[in-house]
């Protein structure tokens, strides 16, 4: 199975995740979008995904990990 996603977190904003362009230290507001691939076997579904952050305040233009690919690891059971 192929499906996108999309969702709100947060993320530490720091001078060692903006290459030292603020002195400020604080949780900043991130809008994630992504897809993953998946497959089903018995009740256990694995999958990879493969996602981008958006940082929305005023320092995202020096945030290191802007709009950069990251990967994961999906593991669910069907409850069903």
């Amino acid at each position: 199975t192929l499906g996108g996603f999309g969702g709100l977190g947060s993320t530490q904003v720091t001078p060692w995740t903006t290459n030292q362009g603020t002195t400020d230290e604080y949780n900043g507001l991130v809008l994630t979008r992504g897809m993953a691939l998946m497959f089903g076997i018995n009740k256990l579904t694995v999958g990879m995904g493969l996602g981008w952050d958006y940082l929305t305040d005023r320092d995202k233009d020096i945030w290191i990990y802007q709009n950069k690919p990251w990967y994961g690891l999906t593991l669910s059971i069907n409850l069903n």
